[in-house]
C-alpha cells in the first residue's frame, strides 16, 4: 500500500517516466529545478543518507573537499557556489538524464509540509487563502507563504487585521525537516509573535504608520537573526526569511477610531496636495526664470535685440504724451501730436 502511494506520488510530481521507490532500485529521478529530496537508509522512515538538491548557485557543504563537520546538520547548509574547494561533479545518466544513483537499500523520505497561500480560485475574482497540504518525496527549496494574523489587540480597544506574504527558504533541509518537527507551524506562530508584540503596545495612529514605515515588515525580517543569546529561525530552524509583503492591513474599533482614522486620512490626502502645489508652484517659478533667461539673451546679439530694444524707447517716448498713433504700413508706426493751441 505504501509502495503505490509513493509511486503515485512520483508520477504527479514528476509528469514523466517513473522510476518506483523500491530497496532494489539503486536510481531515482533528480529532483525538478527549486527542488530537493531526502534519501533514506532502509525505508522511508529510516535514517537519512543523503540529501540530494536542484537549486542553481548553491551546494551542500559536505559536497566541499577537506570539510570537517561535528555534527549531521551542519553538513547539509545549503551555501552559494563561490567557494573554490567546491567543484560540481555530474556523471553522464545525470547531465543527460536526470537519472541519480543512490543505491540499493534506499527509499525517498515523503515530507509532510502545510501552510496556507493566497490565490484565485475559478470563477472568483478576488484571491482567497488556500490551504496547501503537501506529502510529496520532492520539496522545494524556497516557499511563498500566506500569514494572517487576525485581531490583534492594541491601546485604545481595538483591533487589527493583516494580511501579508512571506517568502522563506530551506537553507538547512535536515534542521527543518528533522529537527524542527513542523517548521512551517513553528514559522507562522513566530510571524505572530512578533506582530503581537509590536502592535500591542502601540495607538491607532501608531499602528496605522507601520504600514507605510515598514517597521513591521523589518521585526519579521529580525526573525533570522540571533537576539539575546537566543539563536535566530535561520540558526535554529534551518529556515530564512527572505521578503514580507503586506497584502491586507485593516483597523477595526470604536467610533472614536473609525473618526480617528477618518482624520488621519483626510490629513494625508491634504499633504499630499499641499506636496502637488508646491510643485506645481516650482515649475511655473521655473518657467519664468527660463523666459526671462531668453529675454536677456535677447538683448546681447542679433536683431532681434534691436527690434525689441527699439520698441521699447518708442513706448517709453509716448508714455504720458497725448497722441495718436498711426502707420503708414511697414513695421514702422508714427506717433502725431495733437495741436495743443488753436492758429
Amino acid at each position: 500500500m505504501v509502495e503505490k502511494h509513493q509511486a503515485k506520488v512520483e508520477t504527479k510530481t514528476q509528469g514523466q517516466i517513473m522510476l518506483p521507490d523500491k530497496a532494489g532500485n539503486p536510481f531515482r529521478l533528480k529532483p525538478p529545478e527549486g527542488q530537493m529530496m531526502a534519501v533514506m537508509r532502509g525505508n522511508k522512515d529510516g535514517a537519512l543518507d543523503k540529501f540530494v538538491a536542484s537549486v542553481s548557485g548553491r551546494h551542500f557543504k559536505c559536497q566541499e573537499k577537506r570539510q570537517v563537520f561535528g555534527n549531521e546538520w551542519e553538513k547539509w547548509e545549503l551555501v552559494p557556489d563561490i567557494s573554490t574547494s567546491y567543484r560540481p561533479n555530474q556523471n553522464l545518466p545525470e547531465k543527460e538524464f536526470g537519472i541519480i544513483f543512490v543505491g540499493f537499500g534506499k527509499a525517498l523520505h515523503i515530507p509532510h509540509i502545510r501552510y496556507t497561500k493566497w490565490e484565485l480560485k475559478p470563477g472568483e475574482t478576488k484571491p482567497s487563502l488556500v490551504g496547501k497540504d503537501r506529502r510529496e518525496p520532492f520539496f522545494y527549496f524556497q516557499y511563498t507563504m500566506s500569514v494572517p494574523v487576525v485581531d490583534v489587540e492594541s491601546i485604545g480597544n481595538f483591533k487589527t487585521t493583516i494580511n501579508m506574504n512571506v517568502v522563506v527558504r530551506l537553507v538547512n533541509p535536515y534542521k527543518a525537516l528533522f529537527l524542527a518537527g513542523g517548521w512551517e507551524s513553528l514559522f507562522d506562530a513566530a510571524v505572530h509573535g512578533a506582530v503581537r508584540e509590536t502592535l500591542g503596545p502601540l495607538t491607532v495612529e501608531d499602528v496605522r504608520k507601520q504600514e507605510e514605515s515598514g517597521n513591521l515588515t523589518k521585526r519579521i525580517m529580525r526573525l533570522n537573526n540571533d537576539v539575546g543569546g537566543e539563536e535566530g529561525f535561520r540558526k535554529k530552524f534551518g529556515v530564512q526569511v527572505i521578503d514580507v509583503r503586506f497584502v491586507g492591513f485593516e483597523i477595526k474599533g470604536s467610533q472614536k477610531v473609525q473618526d480617528a482614522l477618518e482624520a488621519q486620512e483626510v490629513n494625508r490626502l491634504m499633504a499630499d496636495a499641499a506636496v502637488q502645489k508646491s510643485r506645481e508652484i516650482v515649475t511655473l517659478a521655473n518657467a519664468n526664470a527660463e523666459a526671462a533667461k531668453i529675454t536677456v539673451e535677447a538683448y546681447k546679439s542679433g536683431g532681434a535685440a534691436a527690434a525689441v530694444r527699439q520698441m521699447e524707447l518708442l513706448k517709453e517716448a509716448l508714455l504720458g504724451t497725448p497722441a495718436k498713433v498711426i502707420s503708414l504700413g511697414g513695421n514702422i508706426p508714427i506717433a502725431v501730436t495733437a495741436p495743443t493751441e488753436k492758429e
